[in-house]
């Protein structure tokens, strides 16, 4: 295991594709995350209301829920949750957007795992 501050926090992964989803939830487990993993934003509200989740990576496209559509309930419904970062492919959402929104990153596929850890340890650790 990877010392980090990541250890102990509760974070669910939300995306639409397994294999990305896998890929992501192995560095997190490294770390010592407790992990949750939805593939669309409606059973991700459902873990969320559950399971006092502290961070949230998300997909912005994935069918029945997206994550645009994930961040908005978060925050009009669960504004606890401190850390949201959404990752897309496409240009539909620029990081500008992303962040008026409540997102505190926006990362492009194909994500650099390197790059979502250092966002996701660099805010735990601005949020102590």
């Amino acid at each position: 295991m990877i010392d980090s501050p990541l250890k102990g926090k509760k974070v669910l992964v939300v995306d639409d594709e397994p294999e990305l989803r896998s890929a992501i939830i192995f560095d997190l487990n490294r770390r010592g995350c407790i992990i949750f993993e939805a593939e669309n934003g409606t059973d991700a509200l459902k873990i969320v209301k559950t399971e006092g989740i502290e961070i949230v990576v998300s997909d912005v496209r994935m069918p029945n829920g997206t994550g645009i559509e994930l961040l908005q309930s978060l925050r009009k419904n669960h504004t606890d949750i401190p850390f949201v970062l959404l990752a897309t492919g496409f240009a539909d959402l620029t990081e500008a957007e992303a962040l008026k929104m409540g997102a505190q990153a926006l990362i492009e596929k194909p994500i650099d795992r390197k790059k979502m850890l250092k966002l996701l340890e660099e805010q735990v650790l601005t949020s102590i």
